[in-house]
């Protein structure tokens, strides 16, 4: 298809502009041949993985959580120049460090879908993180992505300073499903960069299931102290 082949061209010219294998990605130190996934010994070593995964949590939606690791360090740092640095180049690496996970522990599933932002945020900034990040995962799988499945309707209110219930409360009817087909009775594999209390992955699989969707499964690359 031809917006295939598009973000093939943007790929190509993002490895043209930001060579991989050269340096590390986390602190700028040439890479040597047997650092992996762009990132040199010192930061690989400062990431604390998440081994094995969640079962859903008390009134989420979803049934498993698939966490790459915890929310702080290199990974950190990886997700904040991602977002707010404009280093794009960074959701390739996250995102083979996700693809990582789900075969270890062997995830089946259909078709894969992005928490969304709401588009004031999006167009502020740019880009969905996330939406790149699903971008590789679906050449690095062979998957189907189907972009924009949800639309996010409500801009919520910044959610950090509030408490885990007032966060559910907060993101209550922030988003709508657009392509029930794309979902129904899919197996769903729902995509975001960092999970704290879980409230807005839970309101997104919600009008998943409620949509058609036979299963969501969630994946974040970060995953918030328990």
């Amino acid at each position: 298809m031809l917006i295939d082949q598009l973000l093939d061209y943007f790929d190509v010219l993002l490895d043209l502009i930001y060579p991989r294998n050269v340096k590390c990605i986390v602190c700028g130190e040439e890479l040597v041949g047997s650092d992996i996934f762009d990132i040199c010994k010192v930061c690989y070593s400062k990431i604390e993985f998440v081994y094995g995964y969640e079962d859903s949590l008390d009134f989420l939606s979803f049934e498993r959580i698939y966490a790459v690791a915890i929310y702080k360090d290199v990974v950190k740092k990886m997700i904040y120049n991602l977002k707010y640095y404009d280093k794009v180049y960074i959701a390739k690496t996250i995102a083979e460090l996700m693809k990582e996970k789900l075969i270890e522990y062997n995830v089946e599933f259909d078709v894969i879908v992005a928490v969304p932002l709401h588009f004031t945020k999006e167009k502020r900034r740019g880009y969905n993180q996330t939406h790149l990040i699903c971008k590789h995962l679906k050449r690095l799988l062979n998957k189907k992505y189907k972009a924009r499945v949800i639309e996010r309707i409500k801009n919520t209110e910044d959610m950090n300073k509030l408490s885990r219930i007032q966060r559910f409360e907060n993101i209550e009817g922030a988003f709508i499903v657009k392509n029930n087909e794309a979902i129904k009775n899919k197996r769903v594999i729902l995509v975001d960069d960092v999970l704290t209390t879980g409230a807005t992955a839970n309101a997104c699989s919600k009008v998943l299931i409620d949509a058609g969707a036979q299963s969501v499964n969630l994946l974040t690359f970060a995953r918030g102290y328990y």
